[in-house]
């Protein structure tokens, strides 16, 4: 039924997966057992976790939520890291370790920590029993464990073995142990817990003084299948040494294993219940099930895979579709299936979701080399500028589309590579936050030309620019539950495109003069900053907007995103205004009236060779300067100048990619493919390839190793990454025609694209093509006949379409 060959590799691997996770697909368990968790996502709030949120209040009286530690010293650290996560919100370092008793109360809460390295006290006794009778006052969480204590003094293993059994058998007397994570149910997740900790092996330690705690850790992990009970064996892999996860130097890595064990056990306890109540984000995955789906995420399910296809069936049968009804359907159903392949990748436990690793050089060496090589292998000659005579065709116009679609590649390549791990260099955060300007540089630049070329500034311009950019965005941020601004370079776009349209549609009869566009930029860029320094100004518009429309809208997107950026596009919009009075100065006609060409044109003209090599080296020297400043500063330091600099990295550049007709003339044609779909490679990459809205990596599950690229997730990324491209191409192409068809008769813009103006592409029979629609149409889409129109006009559909947003808002669940 679909011909695409991206689609058809979209469909084919996630059928793959889906087989592959066939049991987890319909199972309501998240974890089967605790190791499972150990390579999850661990990112919670203290106050939810262990505040007021997981005790309850029935007829006005608080129940206290109880949590209790017992054992020897081995577990007294979780318990100090519990405290630090009640009363602190940053951690410092923990406490010396006690011989004694431990209690804490804190917002209804009551952690304790019982000094019992033999197991034998009353309380520890008191504990197990209130557990098996399920009394009110029993633990919502209770760790045993005194294994290190017990090989330190030299006593029976057996022993202690049979310790543990008898506190397990007494715990489930009377009530039947289930697999543990086997029922998570909303109200409670997985239940009270009572586990039991392995005994302590340090990093360090030598094999032969390692060799009993190892033993006695085999012998309780056969037990725990015979008896059976929780154990926890991913406590000891942590600190073994045969181990790789966790590992490193004397105290350091003795105190980041006691708080990843503690984490650990709050997401197993916790996660499921606040998942469900919506208090945390979707990256805390582990040990929860998701939030059911509310009424949209069905729809629109059901939609994506059962109506579309079937009248997609019907009409191969039938031919009830005339063609151009059929290229929409078909590019609704390639859309929706991406999007709803997203949702199970993201919003599922088909595919796994792990930790982002920390920053390693040798993880950018290798993506880096294989960007590299990409991108050197796939070079051309720019063939943009629509020209008769052969030396034009070896003279390329400033920064053609193929030069800009490149420079959105390779930018794209270098932010999924920055987000795929987790604090990196100073300097290489620098580059990566440069990258934000340099689109909207981009994006100013592409639409002033055309604006300013075509002298369009229709509604149908005005909608399909904005629906090309949002409609993925909008249609993830419905069915993933996230937000809008989330996606925050897409805000961005949109925000900056509006500016942009307001600021050179307001007078336009007038835009040929220069002195008039620069005045009406200024006075933009003036309000704009006028905007962020008056105080109260962006909470009021944010809270007009979200009361308005019944969404959601961060005031820190304004405050972190726009601020920081918020000259770029203006610059964008002055070079290009600077590049059409250069071509006009240049190629001017000789035989031109002495009175037509001012004296500035004049110098220029007779200087230009000596203007355009200073100018290039400027920018060389401009670029060298920058990068060597920057090397000094701190993150902070560097986004308080931001604003004011950022600009001369990106302008550097753009004058030395078009220095010399060789570099000019030629592109990379690789990263230039990439570049025309980056806006939906940024977007899924929230989603697929990393995962948890771009707070996790996703891995398929076939692979397990120590979590590093280099000796473990290649695989994955070999695997994922096809699938994150045409996944990214699909969507790509399917939205220029479900966009051309929503606006009428106009053709649309793929992508924003520099160049000669001409920052639109064709959207008819390519793009049916690319999707597997067999049309022999060459012309224009034209869609006049099509269903949508029997609204008579642009802007009765435009209404339309907002009413059913603010609708769905309202309504969202």
């Amino acid at each position: 039924m679909f011909r695409g060959i991206y689609f058809r590799l979209v469909l084919g691997l996630v059928g793959f997966m889906c087989l592959r996770h066939y049991a987890l697909v319909f199972s309501t368990k998240l974890c089967v057992n605790i190791d499972g968790c150990s390579q999850a996502v661990i990112r919670t709030s203290a106050k939810h976790l262990l505040g007021q949120d997981i005790g309850s209040q029935v007829d006005g009286m608080f129940l206290v939520a109880l949590w209790q530690i017992m054992g020897d010293l081995q577990l007294q650290g979780i318990y100090n890291h519990f405290v630090q996560r009640l009363s602190t919100a940053k951690n410092v370092r923990l406490p010396a370790l006690r011989s004694q008793d431990l209690h804490h109360t804190e917002g209804g809460v009551y952690l304790t920590f019982l000094y019992d390295p033999y197991l034998n006290s009353s309380a520890l006794r008191r504990a197990v029993e209130a557990f098996r009778d399920e009394t009110e006052d029993q633990p919502m969480l209770t760790v045993i464990g005194a294994g290190t204590h017990a090989v330190n003094i030299g006593a029976s293993l057996g022993n202690y073995v049979r310790t543990v059994q008898s506190l397990a058998s007494k715990a489930h007397a009377l009530r039947p142990r289930s697999s543990l994570g086997s029922k998570l149910s909303q109200d409670s997740g997985p239940g009270n817990l009572i586990l039991f900790a392995p005994a302590d092996i340090h990093p360090n330690s030598p094999a032969i003084e390692a060799a009993p705690y190892r033993e006695l850790n085999k012998q309780l992990a056969r037990s725990a299948e015979e008896t059976p009970f929780d154990f926890l064996p991913v406590f000891s892999e942590m600190t073994d040494s045969q181990g790789q996860s966790l590992q490193g130097p004397g105290g350091q890595a003795t105190e980041l294993i006691v708080r990843t064990r503690a984490e650990l056990l709050l997401s197993l306890r916790c996660n499921a219940v606040l998942a469900s109540r919506g208090m945390i984000s979707n990256t805390a995955t582990c040990c929860a099930n998701w939030r059911a789906a509310n009424w949209i995420q069905t729809g629109f399910i059901i939609i994506a895979l059962i109506l579309l296809p079937a009248l997609l069936l019907l009409d191969s049968q039938r031919s009830i579709l005339s063609m151009e009804s059929r290229t929409v359907v078909y590019a609704l159903s390639s859309f929706s299936a991406v999007i709803v392949m997203l949702f199970i990748a993201d919003r599922s436990q088909v595919f796994e979701h792990a930790r982002k690793d920390v920053f390693r050089w040798e993880s950018w060496a290798l993506f880096g080399l294989v960007a590299a090589v990409f991108g050197a292998t796939t070079i051309k000659r720019c063939t943009t500028q629509k020209v008769q005579d052969q030396q034009s065709i070896n003279n390329q116009a400033f920064l053609p589309r193929e030069q800009a679609d490149e420079w959105k590649g390779w930018m794209q390549l270098v932010i999924i590579i920055f987000h795929y791990g987790v604090e990196p260099a100073p300097f290489v955060w620098i580059v990566g936050r440069s990258i934000v300007p340099s689109y909207l540089f981009i994006s100013g630049f592409g639409h002033t030309l055309y604006f300013l070329q075509k002298k369009d500034y229709s509604l149908q311009r005005f909608t399909g620019v904005l629906m090309r950019t949002n409609l993925p965005t909008v249609a993830l941020a419905y069915v993933m539950r996230t937000s809008w601004a989330g996606y925050y370079y897409v805000a961005l776009s949109t925000i900056w495109f509006v500016i942009l349209y307001i600021t050179l549609a307001t007078g336009r009869e007038y835009n040929s003069n220069i002195a008039f566009m620069l005045g009406k930029i200024v006075l933009s860029a003036t309000l704009v900053d006028l905007f962020f320094s008056t105080e109260g100004a962006q909470e009021t518009l944010v809270r007009l907007c979200t009361d308005f429309t019944g969404g959601s809208f961060s005031v820190r997107f304004f405050a972190k995103r726009m601020f920081n950026d918020r000259y770029m596009v203006y610059i964008g919009m002055v070079v290009a205004l600077l590049y059409i009075w250069l071509i006009g100065v240049i190629h001017k006609p000789r035989n031109s009236s002495e009175n037509d060409i001012s004296r500035l044109s004049k110098v220029v003209r007779k200087h230009w060779e000596v203007l355009r090599i200073s100018v290039a080296g400027c920018a060389l020297l401009g670029s060298c300067a920058f990068w060597y400043w920057q090397s000094a500063l701190y993150r902070n330091d560097f986004l308080s100048y931001q604003a004011y600099v950022n600009w001369i990295p990106i302008i550097c550049y753009a004058v030395m990619r078009n220095a010399h007709p060789a570099l000019r003339n030629f592109h990379s044609a690789g990263f230039a493919w990439l570049g025309r779909y980056s806006g939906e490679m940024y977007i899924m990459h929230f989603h697929f390839w990393l995962s948890g809205d771009q707070g996790s990596v996703l891995r398929t599950g076939f692979f397990h190793g120590d979590e590093t690229l280099l000796r473990d997730r290649w695989r994955d990324w070999i695997v994922l990454t096809p699938l994150y491209i045409a996944s990214s191409i699909v969507v790509g192409d399917a939205t220029g025609v479900i966009v051309a068809w929503f606006v009428g008769n106009r053709q649309v813009p793929l992508t924003v694209s520099a160049g000669d103006g001409q920052a639109i592409a064709e959207a008819g029979s390519a793009s049916c093509e690319k999707l597997g629609v067999q049309s022999t149409v060459t012309r224009r889409i034209r869609y006049r006949g099509s269903m949508i129109h029997g609204l008579q006009s642009l802007q009765a559909r435009i209404v339309m379409a907002l009413m059913i947003m603010w609708a769905l808002n309202w309504t969202y669940t």
